[in-house]
């Protein structure tokens, strides 16, 4: 039996793979069962179970799987808002945030915005 822990490949749905001469597409990552990795390959229409690490058999050296291309993950842009405002003699800034009605009820004398990337 083969002790050697190998990396995990860390593969995500969608990221394209190469096995058995053939090119795949991860198509699930159930972390919860024996082999997590399913692996639904083209030109074979068949699909495959694989460790996390590649591999196909614990006893296996080398893993069968091979990275080709993560998939992109769009990332989308949200607006973050933030207002200075009077209070009495003072002068108060808020933290930042992405509802614009955060201070509808208070007496605004600048506002602040900033766009941001997320994944």
């Amino acid at each position: 039996m083969n002790d050697e822990i190998l990396p995990d490949l860390g593969l995500e749905v969608g990221d394209k793979v190469e096995g058995y001469g053939l090119e795949g597409e991860v198509t699930s990552t159930n972390h919860s069962v024996a082999y997590p990795i399913a692996v639904k390959f083209k030109n074979a229409d068949i699909t495959r179970w694989f460790f996390p690490d590649g591999r196909v058999e614990t006893w296996h050296k080398i893993p069968l799987l091979k990275l080709i291309e993560k998939k992109i993950k769009p990332k989308s842009t949200i607006t973050l808002y933030r207002y200075t405002y009077a209070s009495g003699d003072y002068f108060y800034k808020t933290a930042w945030s992405n509802d614009p009605e955060t201070c509808k009820n208070i007496n605004i004398i600048k506002t602040e915005t900033k766009e941001i990337e997320i994944d």
